[in-house]
C-alpha cells in the first residue's frame, strides 16, 4: 500500500497522541472528517495501524519499580515453547527475536532487585534457555 503525505501526518499525528479525536486530526491534517475516518479504516484494515496502545511509564512515583532489559539465548528447537512460556509472565512486556545465535530480547518490569532475581532464578528453570544477559535501565528518555 501506499502511503501520500496525508496518510504519513496521520499516522505521526496518531503515533504522538492515539487518543487525538478524528476532528482534531481532520484540522490538522486539512481534510474532512469522514476522509480522514475513512483514512484510519483503510491503514487498519490494511494493517498498518495494529493497534492502539497505553505506554505505561514505569519510572513513574511507583515505589521501587524497575525496568530491565534482557536478553536470551535460547535453543533453536525450543525455541518456539520459550516464547510461549514467557508469553504467560505479566513481567515480560516486550519479547523480540533479535539477529545473532537464537536470541530473544525482552523488556521485563519487576518490582525490585529481589523480584528481578526470582524471575532470573525462574528462566533458569525454562527448558531451552542457556544464557541470560541483563541490564537494569536507569532512564528512558523516549518511547514512541
Amino acid at each position: 500500500m501506499k502511503l501520500d503525505d496525508k496518510d504519513k501526518k496521520i499516522l505521526t499525528l496518531l503515533t504522538q497522541n492515539a487518543r487525538m479525536s478524528i476532528a482534531e486530526l481532520a484540522r490538522q491534517v486539512h481534510l474532512a472528517r469522514t476522509t480522514v475516518q475513512e483514512r484510519i479504516s483503510r491503514l487498519q484494515d490494511k494493517g498498518i495501524i495494529k493497534g492502539y496502545t497505553a505506554i505505561i511509564n514505569h519510572h513513574s512515583d511507583e515505589p521501587a519499580a524497575l525496568s530491565v532489559i534482557a536478553t536470551l539465548s535460547v535453543d533453536t528447537k525450543a525455541f518456539d515453547e520459550v516464547v510461549t512460556t514467557l508469553q504467560q509472565l505479566p513481567q515480560v512486556t516486550r519479547c523480540a527475536a533479535i539477529s545473532g545465535e537464537s536470541y530473544l530480547f525482552l523488556e521485563l518490569c519487576v518490582a525490585n532487585v529481589g523480584k528481578l532475581e526470582e524471575l532470573l532464578a525462574y528462566f533458569g528453570t525454562i527448558d531451552g534457555i542457556n544464557q541470560t544477559d541483563t541490564n537494569i535501565v536507569l532512564n528512558s528518555y523516549f518511547q514512541r
